[in-house]
């Protein structure tokens, strides 16, 4: 489990929600409020990450050239089940609850 999520990563996430799961750079940069190459380096570790994919390889990310960013909601998903499962099991402990 990553979540290195910040405001700008969970903006993106968000405006790849709303556009039905897939969008271009040009579309999510008009819902996100930064500039590209802080955006293009947020995308880039959502990639890394593996929240989000890319339809065309890193070394052909360049401006004039439209890339189409997907959603990876499985694994997204995943992740933040095992917070929150996490998450559930400290406050348990935490309160003194049986874990």
């Amino acid at each position: 489990m990553t979540l290195g999520i910040n405001r700008i990563k969970l903006a993106v996430l968000l405006a790849l929600t709303d556009e039905g799961g897939t969008a271009t750079t040009a579309q999510i940069s008009q819902a996100v409020p930064s500039i590209r190459t802080t955006l293009l380096h947020h995308l880039k570790e959502l990639v890394a990450e593996g929240y989000v994919t890319a339809d065309l390889p890193m070394d052909e990310w360049k401006r004039g050239v439209r890339v189409a960013w997907t959603l990876n909601s499985d694994r997204l998903h995943a992740d933040l089940r095992e917070l929150i499962q996490r998450t559930s099991q400290t406050r348990k402990v935490a309160n003194g609850d049986e874990v």
